[in-house]
């Protein structure tokens, strides 16, 4: 996957990475960003679309100061990013594709629940759940 080199190109520009293991750690701190329940909840709620920092509070049941440190995170990270209109803040996803990444999660999850679904209990072939 990497050359020598260890450059990651994108369309907005060239990272070097020193060696194979930062770009590791690099995707290790993108995925440790996801890493708390309120923060995914985050990413699914701006995954429809555009919403005022005011907003998220009644979503989340957390105070402000508490959603803005994760809002932070996520905009650190690059996932999400901000706008401000007036004294109104808007955040929305500056990479909706972690929606994909998110996607395969689940499909982990729901191949984890199926091997635990003991064989008797199971449906045949062909039969829906």
């Amino acid at each position: 996957m990497f050359a020598r080199l260890h450059i990651i190109a994108n369309m907005k520009g060239v990272m070097y990475m020193k060696n194979e293991m930062d770009y590791y750690r690099k995707r290790s701190e993108l995925i440790g960003a996801l890493a708390n329940p309120y923060r995914l909840k985050i990413v699914e709620i701006l995954a429809k679309g555009e919403l005022c920092l005011c907003e998220f509070n009644s979503a989340l049941d957390l105070d402000y100061s508490t959603i803005s440190r994760h809002l932070t995170i996520l905009k650190k990270a690059g996932i999400a990013h901000y706008r401000k209109e007036g004294k109104k803040v808007f955040y929305s996803l500056r990479t909706p594709c972690i929606l994909n990444f998110l996607n395969c999660f689940d499909e982990v999850l729901r191949l984890n629940a199926e091997d635990c679904i003991p064989p008797s209990q199971q449906k045949e072939k062909g039969e829906t759940l």
